[in-house]
């Protein structure tokens, strides 16, 4: 059963779960954590990324560690700390190479970020399922209401969100005790370009009445041109978490 999460629900049926007016439901209450915690950065990042063999194994390893800091109008500053590929030291070439990157940044792709809920480090809230600005576009489907992850007993939700470029659907399993995303796994459609298959992994930490954040993302797929193709997978994590007021 498909619903729009905007309305008021006086009852929601599906397996074995009930939901009433007097009990809003778990969705909802993710809907809410993240809304109050959109003003959280990360202070530090890791970006690990492989291609694979045909075995599975990597051929090519590129590592990436960022420190993330805060100027006093509340911008996101993001510098390399240290960079590695296939173990051999790249850092003074992967700043150099940021360095341009920035400078080709436009003004208006930097005010752009800012009104989209961008972090700052590349990826935006704004495309996230339990986005407030979302719940009127997308449909969610609760399939099961007892599943265990990471050790905590959790609702399973299924969705589909229609965005301007892609849409993307996904399955997103909420701890039932406080109604916070432990673990959110999703694909697109369609694809990036030249990318056949791809598959995400987002994992968060949560806080009671003190912080929500995104721990860690993967992403696993098969990219390539005509006949060649080639398997990769990626991990980030996030850690020293900085509260932006601004």
């Amino acid at each position: 059963m498909n619903v729009k999460i905007l309305i008021s629900l006086f009852c929601l049926t599906l397996t074995v779960a009930t939901f009433t007016a007097d009990s809003p439901t778990l969705w909802q209450k993710a809907v809410a954590i993240q809304a109050a915690n959109m003003d959280w950065i990360p202070g530090t990042m890791t970006m690990t990324f492989e291609l694979l063999d045909k075995k599975g194994q990597p051929d090519m390893t590129d590592f990436t560690s960022y420190k993330i800091t805060l100027n006093d109008s509340g911008e996101a500053k993001t510098e390399i700390v240290s960079a590695l590929h296939n173990g051999k030291d790249v850092t003074d070439k992967r700043k150099e190479e940021m360095a341009k990157e920035e400078a080709k940044s436009s003004k208006q792709e930097k005010e752009e970020n800012e009104t989209e809920n961008s972090t700052g480090i590349g990826f935006s809230l704004k495309d996230s399922p339990l986005h407030p600005d979302n719940q009127e576009i997308i449909s969610v489907t609760l399939q099961q209401q007892d599943s265990t992850i990471d050790g905590k007993q959790c609702a399973l939700f299924r969705y589909s969100l229609p965005l301007k470029e892609h849409t993307k659907e996904g399955a997103m399993w909420i701890d039932t005790a406080t109604g916070a995303p432990v673990l959110h796994e999703y694909y697109t459609t369609p694809l990036p370009p030249k990318v056949k298959k791809m598959k995400n992994r987002v994992r968060y930490q949560y806080k009671a009445d003190s912080m929500f954040v995104v721990t860690q993302t993967q992403f696993e797929g098969v990219g390539g041109v005509l006949f060649i193709k080639k398997s990769f997978r990626g991990t980030m994590t996030f850690g020293d978490y900085l509260q932006n007021t601004k």
